[in-house]
């Protein structure tokens, strides 16, 4: 009851600040202070998170997968892992499902599925696809993917309910463009996530992508934050996006990583500590599963102005599965 009146006396001045104020009162600012409000709103909850990490993640990852093989853990070093060997649990169903969703949507463009700032970029996923298609979450939520955020995170993380989707199927398609070679702009931009650190975005290649796709490309965890302290990003009246051209005055373009690869290919990043931008030029279509986890205490106030999306939940799931979706 304490935490929901919280909320209702901060939400109008958290929208506001957060849709006009944030780079003017700096990006790094806001963060902070979102983070504590988060640490006292949800301290409870990121007290069992915590906790159930540190004395019971083995039996929690156990409970949640009885049937998984044992096989190395990915591990996330620099900030990103990436995983090509098409192993991990539910991944081939998954691959499956959306090759079928893909060939009755896939390259139609559907303006109530766009993004405003982003005509080049679309979301696929419809509330009931969670529903008839369970492989979608159950790929996210095995327990070798759990296992490898986790790790990383040091708690047990939460599959985010405002932004970034928690779950996102889209696709990036320069055909949809209205104009004739645009500016890059918004995601196509250098940038880093504010919803939270750290952050893991889970991104899932639903087809063969190479560099005509228009892939994902980022910057290493290191190589960003020497970026970020030249730049001064996050910083007051710093914006929010970076060019080409001012990034790499500080870091070689070598640096950078695109992810390209085979149909089934996993990248595990965070984005909130590696530069990161996508969808230029694709000349081919692109199509990826994203899936953003954050801890329960986040770095952003969108909790309190939005609407959190409720994922499917079933008779009888694990203790993990329902720390996570809770």
């Amino acid at each position: 009851m304490l935490g929901k009146t919280m909320d209702r006396i901060v939400r109008r001045p958290a929208r506001r600040f957060y849709d006009g104020f944030m780079e003017t009162a700096g990006i790094a600012n806001t963060m902070r202070i979102s983070k504590c409000y988060n640490r006292v709103r949800y301290a409870g909850r990121a007290w069992t998170h915590r906790r159930m990490y540190v004395h019971a993640l083995t039996d929690l990852l156990r409970e949640n997968d009885p049937a998984a093989p044992a096989r190395e853990p990915t591990v996330i070093g620099d900030g990103w892992a990436m995983d090509t060997s098409r192993t991990l649990p539910h991944l081939d169903q998954l691959l499956e499902d959306a090759d079928g969703l893909i060939a009755t949507r896939g390259g139609i463009k559907d303006p109530k599925r766009a993004y405003p700032d982003k005509p080049f970029f679309q979301t696929l996923l419809r509330p009931d696809d969670l529903d008839h298609h369970p492989s979608i979450l159950n790929f996210v939520l095995s327990s070798p993917v759990i296992q490898t955020v986790a790790r990383y995170m040091k708690t047990i993380p939460v599959l985010s309910k405002t932004m970034p989707p928690g779950v996102r199927f889209v696709e990036s398609n320069a055909a949809f463009e209205v104009e004739t070679n645009p500016p890059y702009r918004s995601s196509q931009l250098y940038h880093l996530d504010i919803h939270d650190l750290p952050l893991v975005y889970i991104i899932v290649l639903l087809h063969d992508v190479t560099m005509r796709h228009g892939p994902w490309c980022f910057l290493p965890a290191s190589a960003s934050a020497r970026a970020a302290a030249a730049i001064g990003y996050r910083r007051r009246r710093a914006p929010y996006r970076v060019s080409d051209e001012e990034m790499y005055r500080h870091v070689d373009p070598g640096e950078m990583i695109p992810f390209t690869g085979p149909r089934g290919a996993v990248l595990f990043i965070d984005s909130g500590a590696c530069f990161h931008y996508g969808s230029r030029d694709c000349a081919l279509p692109r199509y990826m599963m994203m899936y953003a986890f954050t801890t329960p205490c986040r770095t952003d106030m969108t909790l309190t102005y939005m609407s959190g999306v409720r994922f499917p939940r079933c008779a009888g799931e694990s203790r993990l599965r329902r720390l996570i979706l809770a």
